[in-house]
This record gives C-alpha cells, structure tokens and sequence, in this order.
C-alpha cells in the first residue's frame, strides 16, 4: 500500500502539479510575470488587416472605420509624416474622375491625422502625388482643423495607394471617408431650333470635375451635312473647367426647300488629360 500511495504522488495531474508550485512564492511572481507578459505581447503586436501594403481594396463611395493602436511601419515604407503608425487603402477607379478622401468628422475620428496619396506596385516603387495633414474645417476629436483630405484626379484602370497615418506619432479610431465623382462632358441644349439662313441653335459643354491636366473637347461634324458648329474645339483648364462654353449650330443653307431634319454632332472626345 505504501508503494502504491507514492506512486499516487508521482501521477500528480498538470493542474495539480501548478497548484502545488504556486504555494511557493518565488514560482507564484514568476509565473504571475510570465502570464502578465503573455497579454501585453498580445496586444501590442495584434494584427490589423489594414497594417500591411495594400491594405483594404476599396471602391465607389463609402467610409471605413479602424483603431490604428499598435500599427506599425513596413520595411521601405514611406513615412510622408513619421513616426509611422498606419493603415493602407487601394482604391482602382473603372473610369477616369474625381476621387476625394478624408477623415473629417469630430465624432468618429479621434487623432490629428495625415493622408497621401501614391502610385506604384510595390513599397519600393511607390510614386507620392499628394499629401495632407491639417484641413480647415475638417474636424478630428482633438481640433476643428486636424483632419485631412486628398482630392485627387484619377484615371482608369489605375491604382491609389492612400496611406492613413498620424501626426507625431498619433494613433486612435478613424473614418476614413471616400468619394468618387466619374469624369463626364455635360452638355445642354438651350437653343433646339436652327433655320436655313436664319436663326442658329446652341448647346453648351462643361466639364464635371477638375481635369488633370488642360483637356480639348473636340466636337466631330454631323454626319447628315445638314448642319456645323462653331467652335468646333474648345479648351478647359482646372481654373474654368465648370465654366459652360457655347457652341453654336447653323443649319447648312442649300437653298432646298425642304422638311424640317434633325441634325446632331458627331462624337464628341476629349484629349490631354483623365478625360482622353
């Protein structure tokens, strides 16, 4: 019996085992540091989906919310505003646009933040086009201007690497807020009535959003002959982009008397700029 009871002893369950070592008290603060250790290292090194190039793929218009506490720069990351602490968006548009973003907003943004903007397929070869770290009136928890916003004119097919970080080593909840307003040519009729040698029709075209570069819209001919158009190119520049320009049409006088017709332009393009 008295072998049988040692043996009892030495099967002692891990459980057990810790229990009986924790009545020491040299083992208790050692274990007691081990585990205290165990959750500070877990919580400063947890993962975030948006830590690590490229980050989340965005698209359209919307907002995505995150905690940059405990995110951390990448080897050859570009710190536009170290230290670095951010999160990473890639945003493709299908067309050509306007792309703005953003992390105004007091109540779901809580740090001074910064934003740029860059090409490129690789942390290497990353390209800035733009950067932004206070906005008037784009607010942030800490100040009515330390928000920031990046507007920036994209082209089709194109990726925007937009890295969200903050100023002096700031981290906390953000909203980083997005919107995409696609490169369109608008035009109006404000004369739909054009007379053999008489009265002319009009139309006017302006363009939806901030070219990147100056933008020529060249307006084809109609393809009935019944009608041309004056000035047959016209010229925007980011200074008078949504400045409607006229285009006149007079009907061809061939000196037929015939019905009334419908003339329209032939396509109208753009060239040298996010609107080709």
């Amino acid at each position: 019996m008295k072998y049988l009871g040692q043996n009892k002893k030495r099967r002692l369950g891990a459980v057990q085992v810790m229990e009986q070592l924790l009545r020491l008290p040299r083992v208790r603060a050692f274990f007691a540091v081990l585990i205290l250790g165990s959750t500070f290292f877990g919580a400063t090194v947890a993962a975030h989906a948006l830590d690590n190039f490229p980050g989340a793929t965005i698209s359209g218009s919307g907002a995505i919310s995150g905690n940059t506490t405990g995110a951390t720069a990448e080897i050859g990351e570009p710190g536009t505003f170290t230290p670095i602490n951010s999160f990473w968006y890639t945003y493709t548009p299908a067309t050509a646009g306007t792309l703005v973003v953003q992390t105004c907003g007091a109540a779901v943004t809580s740090y001074d933040t910064t934003l740029a903007a860059y090409t490129g397929a690789t942390l290497a070869t990353l390209v800035l086009i733009q950067q932004n770290d206070d906005t008037a009136g784009c607010a942030t928890a800490v100040n009515a201007g330390y928000g920031s916003r990046l507007t920036l004119q994209v082209t089709a097919g194109t990726a925007y690497r937009i890295q969200l970080d903050g100023y002096s080593n700031a981290v906390g909840t953000s909203s980083l807020q997005y919107a995409f307003t696609p490169a369109a040519i608008n035009v109006a009729v404000t004369s739909a009535t054009a007379t053999e040698g008489g009265t002319n029709g009009a139309f006017t075209v302006v363009l939806a959003t901030v070219p990147s570069a100056t933008t020529t819209i060249t307006i084809n001919p109609d393809a009935s002959g019944q009608c041309t158009f004056a000035p047959t190119t016209l010229t925007f520049t980011t200074a008078n982009y949504n400045v409607a320009q006229t285009v006149t049409v007079t009907a061809v006088n061939d000196l037929i008397a015939e019905a009334a017709t419908t003339c329209t332009t032939g396509a109208i393009t753009a060239a040298g700029s996010n609107y080709s």
